[in-house]
Parts: structure tokens; C-alpha cells; sequence
């Protein structure tokens, strides 16, 4: 069981990020599907995060090489 959504508790209505949790891990499970049905938005986040990332390591590895 998983963190229930306070907003979702409060009014009832699913807000934006309700189900990014579920659709991560049928991601990391590669259930395609299933991640696109729990959340579409996971299709933007993890391209999104993963580029922030790897921008960060370059940037520190630029740094750690002067």
C-alpha cells in the first residue's frame, strides 16, 4: 500500500500527479500499458528527470576534472 494523495482525501478529485507513483513502477516493470492507464504524464516526467540528472552529473564531473 502507497502513500494515499492528500489532495485526493481533501476534495475527492484526482490532482495531476495521482497514480505517477503506480505508473513508475509499472514502468520499472516495463508494463507500458498499464503505466500510461495509471498516469500519461509518467511518459514526460521520467524523460524530464533523467535529462536533469545526467545534466547535473556533467556538470559535476566538469568540475571535479578543472
Amino acid at each position: 500500500m502507497l502513500i494515499p494523495c492528500v489532495w485526493k482525501a481533501i476534495s475527492g478529485y484526482n490532482c495531476p500527479g495521482c497514480g505517477l507513483t503506480h505508473a513508475f513502477i509499472a514502468l520499472l516493470h516495463l508494463r507500458w500499458q498499464e503505466a500510461w492507464l495509471e498516469n500519461p504524464l509518467i511518459y514526460l516526467i521520467v524523460p524530464v528527470l533523467t535529462a536533469l540528472t545526467l545534466r547535473d552529473f556533467i556538470r559535476f564531473w566538469q568540475l571535479e576534472s578543472r
